[in-house]
């Protein structure tokens, strides 16, 4: 890992990391391709390491479930609204998300635990559904093919059929 010598040639810096909030889409993907539980493993090798230094800070956003399960906040499966950077940005300012070495484990371990969020049924049902099948209802030719195709809900402006959640995002 090419990060080490980095944050190690200069401990004057505060280096802030942050995993984004990638949509449940994202969660399903890794699941339905077998890599979930090696990309958990992965995050928690990347945070122990990164919070053995005392100029590294983290943050973890991938556990906003309010969030990442409402798609009218994306405009493909990992890139999100605005107003999420924003309030990222406070995030860093004031510690809210931030991942110590007494609260880490237990986020990652409730992550594993959210097992709903890699369902196909759940996302299907809960998700897709409701959100965009109206849209698309030509297109679908099985649930399978819906979960995978890759659904932009309004753009990537942060337009979105329901501001409700992005609204609270704002200061």
């Amino acid at each position: 890992m090419m990060i080490p010598p980095y944050i190690e040639s200069m401990p004057e810096t505060q280096f802030t990391v942050f995993f984004p909030p990638y949509s449940v889409l994202y969660r399903y993907s890794c699941s339905a391709n077998g890599r979930l539980k090696a990309e958990i493993y992965g995050e928690k090798r990347i945070i122990e390491m990164l919070l053995s230094y005392p100029n590294v800070s983290v943050y973890y956003f991938q556990n906003l479930y309010d969030f990442i399960t409402d798609l009218n906040h994306y405009c493909d499966y990992t890139h999100y609204i605005h107003e999420m950077n924003d309030y990222m940005t406070r995030c860093f300012a004031d510690g809210t998300c931030q991942l110590t070495e007494e609260n880490y484990e237990e986020i990652l371990n409730e992550i594993r635990q959210v097992k709903s969020l890699s369902s196909i049924n759940w996302v299907i049902s809960v998700l897709l559904l409701p959100a965009v099948y109206h849209h698309f209802q030509p297109m679908i030719t099985s649930c399978k093919q819906l979960a995978l195709r890759h659904l932009p809900p309004q753009g990537c402006k942060g337009q979105s059929h329901n501001r409700t959640v992005a609204e609270q995002l704002r200061p």
